[in-house]
């Protein structure tokens, strides 16, 4: 297989995780812009609300073929460790892609028009698109990550958001339609696919090994889209759950850009490095316990700090977006806050996928968004203490569930029950 570049590092060096970090912060402030272009320019709030519905559903679609990634990137950093080759990943991967494409439209036929009335069949052509390119994509990334070719995954997840923002952009200048704005949110990734299966490189990662064959792969493959799934619904997908929960709320375009503004901070970095993390933890099958430890202090002092500036700039940033949007900047904190409860729970999850939990890690994360999606639903409180609850339930149930595998198989591979 053609290598990207000479000898690359399992762990990021310290220029490769500034990258990283780059390509992170870059693709937080691109969530801004884009969100900050579709409110000022559209005429209303309906399609206002309905414009951050699709860029929800488009994301929580990304977040659903994390999955793929995650388990690339674990998949050829097993076989980097030495661990025999058994398949490639090309054929499950695709296979994924098309089941989440069949998805998407059966999905489509029977909710769209809750969600997303105005273009509802334009809508859904974009998001099986969507399914069947980011599949690829993601088993590019992942294998990325997991032979180390840090430099490489910064760079492309620095293009994908540049592309995305162009396009956003052209749109924002020329027809100002909500039309426009969701062909120009989907077209990054149709881009990016096609231009990393033309450069000979990256071609070369599709052809990716694993440590699974073909049938295992895929399913750990579907364990691990099931637990992305859940967490997408909870992290990227939620606002278009507000819109169908909260419909009447007069200032539901203001909650739903809050709430996705207030876990940005958090959430972007956390979801950026994941790759470094599953590769990490894959290295250190030991000791999994005491390497969270940093990395989930980090996330809560993180939280702390985002917090506080939510609470101060929360209400006029939001006012940015548009002069009618009106919320408190306690709220804005406390929805921050409820955010690292979230990022926690990406944190352990992916110690427990990198350690083969693939069951447990769906498990955590189905009933951690199951639990979050009742809350909503059936919680007949206002509006704050209703996402609040909904926010927070959820990742405390699936963390609970994710830390208990974890301690019980940290007893049985500690020296003393050896």
């Amino acid at each position: 297989m053609t290598d990207i570049a000479p000898a690359p590092r399992l762990h990021p060096t310290r220029g490769q995780g500034l990258a990283l970090a780059s390509a992170s912060g870059l693709g937080a402030l691109s969530n801004f812009v884009i969100m900050f272009l579709m409110t000022r320019t559209l005429p209303d709030a309906e399609q206002q609300s309905e414009a951050l519905a699709f860029w929800s559903v488009l994301t929580g679609l990304f977040g659903v073929l994390v999955g793929v990634q995650n388990e690339s990137t674990r998949a050829t950093a097993a076989v980097r460790h030495g661990r025999p080759e058994r398949g490639r990943l090309l054929s499950p991967v695709l296979g994924v892609g098309l089941a989440a494409a069949v998805l998407v439209s059966v999905a489509a036929a029977v909710g769209i028009h809750w969600v997303l009335p105005s273009h509802p069949l334009w809508a859904t052509t974009l998001l099986v698109a969507t399914a069947l390119c980011y599949a690829v994509y993601a088993l590019v990334l992942g294998a990325m990550a997991g032979t180390g070719r840090w430099a490489g995954l910064a760079g492309t997840l620095t293009a994908e958001v540049a592309v995305r923002v162009i396009a956003v952009a052209g749109v924002a200048l020329t027809v100002r339609s909500l039309f426009g704005y969701q062909t120009a949110m989907t077209s990054a990734v149709v881009v990016m696919t096609a231009a990393l299966c033309a450069i000979p490189a990256t071609r070369a990662l599709l052809t990716s090994r694993s440590d699974r064959e073909a049938r295992v792969s895929l399913r750990q493959l579907g364990m691990a889209i099931l637990s992305a799934a859940s967490s997408a619904v909870m992290i990227t997908g939620y606002p278009a759950l507000m819109k169908a929960s909260l419909r009447g709320e007069p200032q539901l375009a203001a909650w739903m850009l809050a709430v996705s503004i207030t876990r940005a901070p958090v959430m972007m970095p956390i979801i950026t490095f994941q790759q470094v993390a599953v590769a990490r933890f894959v290295a250190h099958r030991r000791g999994t316990l005491r390497a969270m430890v940093v990395p989930v202090a980090l996330v809560l002092a993180v939280g702390t700090v985002a917090a506080v500036g939510a609470g101060l700039l929360g209400p006029w940033f939001l006012r940015l977006f548009d002069p009618s949007f009106h919320i408190g900047g306690w709220a804005l904190a406390l929805l921050t806050l409820a955010s690292t409860a979230m990022a926690a729970l990406v944190l352990v999850g992916t110690a427990a996928l990198a350690l083969d939990g693939h069951r447990v890690y769906g498990i955590g994360w189905a009933l951690a968004a199951v639990t979050s999606i009742t809350v909503l639903f059936t919680v007949h409180l206002p509006v704050l203490p209703r996402l609040l609850a909904s926010l927070v339930a959820g990742p405390v149930v699936g963390a609970v569930i994710l830390l208990g595998w974890l301690l019980v198989q940290s007893r049985r591979t500690s020296p003393n029950t050896e």
